[in-house]
C-alpha cells in the first residue's frame, strides 16, 4: 500500500507495520489501539463497525498519545464529522488543506479532557452510530453542530496561554533579561506538556550559549538525556557535539557518534547525513585538525550560530587566515 506506515486487518486480527518506519512503536500502538478496540466490541457483543471511523481512529491516537500536537488550532478547517463516519469517505478526506486524523485525534482529546477517559469507554460501548451520536449530545449537552463549532475552544485558549508565555521568555532573553527568563522557563517546565518543555529547555539552552556559558549548557543538555525526557535526542546529542568542539574535541566526536548510533537505532538516517560530518570530527581528533575544522566550518556542519561564531574566533586565533 502506498504511503501508508500501517495497519490493522480485522478479518483476521493481524497488524501490519513498515518496520523501518521511524515512527513504527506509535503507529504499533495506533494499530494495537484497534485490535484491543475489535476484542471489545466482541466480548460486548457490538458490531465492531458501529462507531463512526473519526471516534475509532481518533481513540486509537489518543491511546498512542499522538495527538495533533503541530496543528495550528486557530486557523485548521474543520469538516462535518457525519462525512467522516465510516472509513471509505474518512480516506477520502485527505488533502493539501485537511487531514481527518488531526480533527479526530483533537476531538477524542477534548471529549477525555473535558469529561474524562471514562466517557470514551461509554462510547465505545455503544451499538450504532445512531446511539453513538445520542451519547455524545448528552456527554457534552450540545447538539454535534454545537460541538462541532466549541471542541477546540479550550485547546486554542490553551495554546494561547502558552503563545503568551514563550513570547514573554523570548522577549526576556532577547533583551537579556536572563534572570527573568529563568523564571519564565521554570514556569514552563511547571505548567506546560513535554513539547512545552522541551521547547523550554531548548531556548534556555541558547540563552547559556549566547553568554558563553558552555559548561551550563552541556551539563542541562547531558541531564535532559540521562533523565530520558529528551523528544529529541540525535538533535540534542549533535548539540552537545557541537558544544564540545570549543572545549573538548573528543567528547564532541564521542557525542557525534552516539548521534550516528541513535540515527541508526531510530531508522532515521534518511534525515540525517553522517557520512561527511563523522569524518570532519576524527580529523578534528587527528594529528592535523585543520582539515577537520575546515570541512565543519565550509560544509556549515556546525549549525548552531552561536557555537559557530565563537569556534570561529578561537580558530582564527590558533590558525591565522586559514578561514
Amino acid at each position: 500500500m502506498e504511503e501508508i506506515s500501517g495497519f490493522y486487518n480485522g478479518a483476521n486480527r493481524t497488524i501490519h507495520l513498515v518496520p523501518d518506519d521511524p515512527f513504527w512503536e506509535v503507529i504499533l500502538i495506533h494499530e494495537y489501539a484497534h485490535y484491543q478496540s475489535h476484542l471489545f466490541a466482541e466480548k460486548n457483543g457490538l458490531n465492531f463497525t458501529r462507531t463512526p471511523q473519526w471516534f475509532e481512529e481518533g481513540m486509537a491516537d489518543y491511546l498512542a498519545e499522538d495527538v495533533a500536537e503541530w496543528v495550528d488550532l486557530e486557523t485548521m478547517e474543520i469538516v462535518d464529522f457525519h462525512s467522516l463516519d465510516d472509513p471509505e469517505n474518512f480516506d477520502a478526506a485527505f488533502s493539501d488543506e485537511f487531514d481527518p486524523y488531526a480533527q479526530s485525534s483533537l476531538a477524542v482529546a477534548s471529549i477525555a479532557e473535558a469529561y474524562g477517559e471514562q466517557r470514551i469507554i461509554e462510547l465505545l460501548g455503544t451499538k450504532s452510530t445512531a446511539e453513538f451520536y445520542s451519547t455524545l449530545e448528552e456527554i457534552t449537552q450540545q447538539d454535534l453542530a454545537e460541538f462541532q463549532d466549541t471542541f477546540l475552544d479550550e485547546m486554542i485558549s490553551d495554546q494561547q496561554a502558552a503563545d503568551e508565555k514563550y513570547n514573554r521568555l523570548l522577549t526576556a532573553i532577547e533583551m537579556e533579561r536572563f534572570a527573568e527568563a529563568e523564571e519564565y522557563a521554570a514556569d514552563i517546565l511547571k505548567t506546560g506538556d513535554e513539547y512545552d518543555a522541551d521547547e523550554a529547555m531548548w531556548l534556555m539552552t541558547d540563552m547559556y550559549l549566547q553568554q558563553g556559558l558552555y559548561e551550563k549548557a552541556a551539563a542541562d543538555t547531558e541531564q535532559k538525556l540521562k533523565d530520558k525526557i529528551s523528544l529529541f535526542p540525535i538533535d540534542d546529542l549533535l548539540l552537545l557535539s557541537e558544544i564540545y568542539l570549543l572545549t573538548d574535541p573528543e567528547k564532541a566526536l564521542q557525542y557525534h557518534l552516539e548521534a550516528e548510533k541513535e540515527a541508526e537505532a531510530s531508522g532515521e538516517t534518511d534525515y540525517y547525513d553522517f557520512g561527511l560530518s563523522v569524518l570532519a570530527f576524527e580529523k578534528v581528533n587527528s594529528a592535523d585538525p585543520l582539515e577537520g575544522f575546515k570541512i565543519l566550518i565550509e560544509e556549515y556542519i556546525v549549525y548552531n550560530e552561536t557555537i559557530r561564531k565563537q569556534l570561529l574566533k578561537q580558530l582564527e586565533a590558533e590558525y591565522p587566515g586559514a578561514f
